[in-house]
């Protein structure tokens, strides 16, 4: 299929003004915890591949997630390349948002072109560890769920044992998250030799004592909960911080725990274990050098009968109800000091030229 032409209207440029209007408060109001001047925009490429489409006419689902907007992370809009037929659905649990594109395997065969989405973020460096005040108190639903040990994270056996001998003694619950999170960074080696890691298991990093981002912060998240205290996943994409441009090889994910004090704080252990002098600059605080798309575990994606997926970050695609497995995922972004309004402004220049 041609991707459609769109042609600016008056109506749609005085829409095209108040998003400006909208943009401008955007930058102007930062977030709460996130620091001056901090902010990295980018758009942000997101490309599925799918191959071994069969030659038939069955129903075709295309998950891709939504970049987050909250308060370390503006995501001032995104575009769907293409004339595919889309809508966004949210989860329940979490609340994380998808792209999902309700379309046939005759129609995508015809389309003959990955499903590409370009997302406009500005990311920041945040501090909520020096911020006042808790921002989001939580709920007693939300506690639970943040509280509850899972197949992947367990809170009880060696979890618990070990979290109670390193932390269980301090006073605080930011004392104990910070002794937890000193005792995985001295302790746990980021090595993605041999087999058992990368799928978050927090057991398989309490015995190893290796793994990458996932196991990391998994095994953190466990043994928070095992002492009381609320802590999740947050999955998404990292950001060269020496370049403006460029490929983004794979995933990056790390952890928030809660409390009273400061609501969620944020901790990337697998970052400090790979560079030991920003051991303080991971707890409590989060460079701007990444995209968050997902929070959570074992996810259930609306509209689709997958089982629940360990954690969210690539494409997931059914055909007539069932996973199809053969899905690249490719990201690319780069910087820009243009607003979301002078981007899309471009865009349709270039496509009326085209």
């Amino acid at each position: 299929m041609k991707k459609k032409r769109r042609y600016i209207t008056f109506a749609m440029v005085a829409i095209l003004a108040l998003i400006a209007v909208i943009v401008i408060i955007q930058y102007r109001v930062r977030p709460s915890t996130a620091e001056a001047g901090s902010g990295r925009t980018l758009i942000l490429e997101y490309t599925a591949e799918i191959s071994g489409v069969p030659a038939s006419n069955n129903p075709m689902k295309i998950f891709i997630p939504v970049a987050m907007d909250d308060e370390g992370q503006t995501l001032h809009g995104f575009e769907v390349a293409g004339d595919w037929d889309y809508e966004i659905v949210s989860e329940a649990e979490y609340e994380n948002r998808f792209i999902l594109i309700n379309t046939t395997t005759e129609e995508y065969r015809a389309n003959d072109e990955p499903v590409q989405v370009r997302y406009f973020v500005t990311r920041y460096d945040v501090s909520p560890v020096t911020a006042e005040g808790s921002r989001w108190p939580l709920t007693t639903e939300k506690e639970r769920k943040y509280l509850t040990g899972t197949r992947m994270l367990p809170t009880t056996g060696k979890i618990a044992e070990e979290a109670s001998s390193v932390a269980g003694n301090s006073y605080t619950d930011l004392t104990k998250a910070r002794i937890l999170y000193n005792h995985i960074v001295d302790t746990v080696e980021y090595d993605k030799s041999g087999e058992g890691w990368g799928r978050g298991d927090a057991m398989y990093a309490c015995n190893v004592r290796k793994g990458n981002c996932t196991d990391f912060h998994s095994l953190f998240i466990a043994e928070a909960r095992a002492l009381g205290i609320p802590a999740r996943f947050i999955m998404g994409l990292p950001l060269p911080a020496d370049k403006d441009a460029g490929v983004i090889e794979g995933y990056h994910c790390w952890a928030e725990f809660y409390t009273d004090e400061k609501g969620w704080l944020p901790v990337d252990a697998s970052e400090a274990s790979k560079n030991p002098g920003k051991r303080d600059a991971y707890f409590g605080r989060l460079d701007r050098n990444r995209v968050a798309f997902t929070i959570g575990r074992d996810i259930r994606l609306p509209e689709s009968k997958a089982e629940p997926l360990n954690f969210a970050i690539y494409p997931y695609v059914e055909i007539d109800g069932r996973e199809h497995k053969d899905v690249e995922a490719a990201f690319e972004f780069e910087e820009t000091t243009m607003s979301y309004v002078q981007i899309m402004l471009e865009g349709e220049r270039n496509n009326d030229a085209g």
